[in-house]
């Protein structure tokens, strides 16, 4: 082999083993690459999803948040519902809301009532007026707001007194066996006593 050919053998082998390591290094930045982007994209699913376990936790606890908030509404499994009521009026017995309708008219100072089946017996104490009148504004005060009762009033004093103790015997622990005809004889004396122009 002369000089000639030696020296281009020679130029051959660097060549060659040039392009070899171009080829090499190419490969590895491709394969670096590659892997970057491999991870990239798990980096990426891995995000994606945590993002959307979060969500679907969020929209798990908003229906939950809602029902905790809403008063009233049924829950289900173990969780109970909240209702709300108003209580009951208590409202007084109906003498109690009579006597307190007519102590508040003009002349009346104190009144003691009786509500005994379909009659109302009303006792009064009277000031500065017409006891008369007093008893028949009374009178028609009650029948306007009862209608279906029979009333009876009056401002006699002995017999205020009678009403009165009927009124306490009736309260008592112990019943009374002649309260029917206690009550009768009162209403009757009461009709003795109206006076005119009111006597009917």
């Amino acid at each position: 082999m002369n000089s000639k050919n030696f020296f281009r053998f020679i130029i051959f082998v660097l060549l060659t083993a040039l392009v070899f390591s171009l080829t090499a290094c190419n490969t590895n930045q491709t394969a670096n690459r590659s892997a970057k982007s491999s991870k990239t994209q798990n980096v990426q699913s891995k995000s994606t999803k945590a993002n959307k376990a979060k969500s679907q936790k969020s929209q798990a606890k908003q229906p939950k948040a809602n029902q905790a908030k809403s008063p009233g509404a049924k829950q289900s499994g173990k969780q109970t519902s909240h209702l709300y009521s108003t209580p009951p009026i208590k409202r007084k017995p109906l003498p109690m809301q009579i006597s307190d309708k007519v102590t508040k008219t003009n002349g009346v100072q104190k009144a003691t009532v009786i509500v005994h089946n379909n009659d109302i017996v009303v006792g009064l104490d009277t000031k500065g007026s017409n006891p008369t009148i007093v008893e028949e504004n009374v009178r028609h005060q009650i029948k306007v707001n009862y209608p279906q009762y029979a009333v009876h009033v009056t401002s006699d004093q002995k017999l205020h007194a009678k009403i009165k103790k009927l009124n306490t015997k009736m309260n008592g622990a112990k019943p009374v066996k002649t309260l029917t005809k206690d009550i009768k004889t009162v209403i009757a004396d009461i009709g003795k006593t109206v006076r005119a122009p009111f006597k009917k």
